[in-house]
């Protein structure tokens, strides 16, 4: 992202933090999370089909991060649904 408005991917995580009180990747993960949890909920695409489409490539990385941010694994979260 830094490189497409050419400013360096420090600067851009500095800009993110002054004006929205989080870095870039925190920004990208929340994003990428939301999208998962609506994906979860909407489709019934396997857990490894929802990391690759919101840009994880290892589906169990994607099942700690979404741990981590939802506090309920992405299975868990889907079958509360």
């Amino acid at each position: 992202m830094a490189r497409k408005v050419y400013i360096s991917p420090y600067y851009l995580s500095h800009l993110f933090r002054e004006e929205l009180n989080i870095t870039f990747l925190e920004y990208l993960t929340m994003v990428r999370m939301e999208e998962a949890k609506k994906l979860l909920k909407d489709t019934s695409l396997s857990i490894v089909a929802i990391a690759s489409q919101v840009g994880y490539e290892d589906a169990s990385y994607f099942s700690k991060v979404f741990k981590r941010y939802v506090g309920i694994s992405p299975a868990q979260y889907r079958k509360n649904l």
